[in-house]
């Protein structure tokens, strides 16, 4: 038997047979890669979660301890006093047991500091506190308030406030009680331990009118910054909750996770770049395809 004679020559005969292997090969590469870039998506967003979910859970348990250690010390009858000759020698120790804590004040009806553990030095102008988020708060009948990030302007140091109110015998308010929250070794001890430096994590908590509470890495360079303007800001105050990828203040993006912070207006954040979580991914199957074409 003989066959009718091809017209196409051997080239193409080859490249036919080529693209028959390649095109299939090529595809399941690429399927390969997708599920992968995938999964690694998935990774980086359970990753942020849980981060997120643990700065929340650490502030939130602070704060509460805060509360009650807060709670107790204004029922001692000498706070009660509110006589700046009779200080509670106490609020030194709270200071001493609770080393976040950079100072305990009390603060009469008309804001003025009448006791502290730290106080202005002699010739230095008296400090009026009633303009105060966190006083006004508690003068109008919030049994606990925690102000916004600020310098203390005894210590000059980034804190935040939380303050109740210090009752008489007939349960009236006759001034407020303040314990001031060192943000910066805070954030190193809450915060720096979960940091990640391999896939270039951050974690932080700001608060819902714009200023970082806590950051790290890199914390006295961020904290007091307000990102009310930021886009970020607006992402993290639609999601709520949940994850999300946005570009950040750094101007690359990341994977991030946010949770409200119970008791508070704060709301706790983790991001990883994402360039960082798909890198590995991206690279094997650049790999796979060159060796492949090879």
């Amino acid at each position: 038997m003989t066959y009718p004679p091809t017209h196409r020559p051997i080239q193409q005969e080859l490249l036919r047979l080529l693209l028959w292997v390649m095109v299939p090969l090529v595809l399941l590469i690429g399927a390969q890669g997708y599920l992968v870039y995938r999964e690694s998506s998935r990774v980086a967003e359970a990753f942020v979660q849980r981060r997120a979910a643990a700065v929340a859970s650490e502030v939130s348990e602070f704060v509460a301890a805060t509360e009650r250690g807060l709670a107790l010390m204004v029922e001692r009858p000498v706070v009660r006093l509110m006589d700046r000759l009779r200080c509670d020698p106490g609020l030194g120790d709270l200071i001493a047991i609770q080393p976040r804590y950079v100072n305990v004040i009390v603060v009469d009806m008309q804001g003025q500091v009448i006791c502290g553990a730290s106080l202005p030095a002699p010739g230095q102008p008296a400090v009026n506190l009633s303009d105060r988020d966190w006083f006004q708060a508690v003068l109008a009948g919030k049994p606990f308030a925690v102000g916004q990030v600020h310098r203390d302007p005894i210590l000059g140091r980034w804190v935040t406030s939380a303050a109740v109110p210090v009752r008489a015998n007939d349960r009236a308010i006759i001034g407020t009680m303040v314990v001031e929250i060192d943000l910066v070794g805070w954030s190193q001890h809450a915060l720096d331990r979960a940091h990640d430096p391999q896939v270039n994590s951050v974690l932080g908590v700001v608060d819902r009118a714009g200023p970082i509470v806590l950051r790290s890495p890199d914390t006295e360079l961020w904290l007091g910054r307000d990102l009310r303007n930021d886009p970020i800001m607006a992402d993290f105050l639609r999601v709520g909750g949940g994850t999300f990828i946005s570009k950040g203040v750094q101007g690359f993006d990341r994977f991030w996770a946010v949770q409200a912070i119970a008791g508070t207006t704060w709301i706790a954040y983790a991001g990883v770049r994402a360039d960082a979580v798909h890198a590995a991914p991206l690279r094997t199957a650049a790999i796979s395809l060159a060796v492949a074409l090879g």
